[in-house]
């Protein structure tokens, strides 16, 4: 019994010796790196259990409603009086006319989160050719699609109208 307490008393010992080993920050191309040459990085072995963090933010514009506007609008008759005898000159004049209300779009911002961890291993990471970003965009593309609702969307705030700014515009 004393020997079991004295093996598990070391082996605690000894994870915790490995648990405090700092962890080095380096980058995705490094990572690559290490998997084919760990000494250059201090280690023995290459990595293992790499996970690859992604974020990934979209920015887009999805209609918010209809406002109206009314826009002036032209009414104008042209008159001419012609006969066997005479020829009057046409004659113009504008014409009171309503305005016309047309709708106009209104939009807002919303931004698109996806966050994910995507395992990986050396072989993987040795043989991928693309930036961090690549890597990224393309694991949050697979996900986009595959898993709409792994997307949080939030109002960023902003809006647009597609109403003339001149114009009073009422929401509908």
């Amino acid at each position: 019994m004393r020997n079991l307490i004295t093996a598990l008393a070391v082996s605690l010992a000894s994870a915790l010796v490995i648990a405090a080993e700092p962890v080095q920050t380096i980058g995705f191309d490094e990572v690559k790196a290490a998997c084919l040459n760990p000494a250059r990085f201090q280690n023995q072995v290459a990595p293992t259990n790499i996970q690859v963090s992604c974020r990934d933010v979209q920015l887009k514009w999805v209609p918010a409603g209809d406002a109206t506007v009314a826009l002036p609008t032209a009414h104008a008759v042209t008159t001419s009086v012609m006969s066997d005898k005479y020829h009057v000159a046409p004659v113009s004049a504008t014409v009171d006319s309503a305005a016309q209300v047309v709708a106009c779009a209104q939009y807002k911002q919303v931004s698109e989160s996806l966050e994910l961890v995507r395992s990986s291993s050396c072989d993987e990471m040795v043989a991928y050719t693309g930036s961090a970003t690549d890597f990224c965009s393309s694991a949050a593309a697979t996900m986009r699609a595959n898993n709409a609702s792994a997307i949080v969307i939030a109002d960023t705030g902003r809006t647009v109208s597609m109403c003339p700014a001149s114009a009073g515009a009422t929401g509908k």
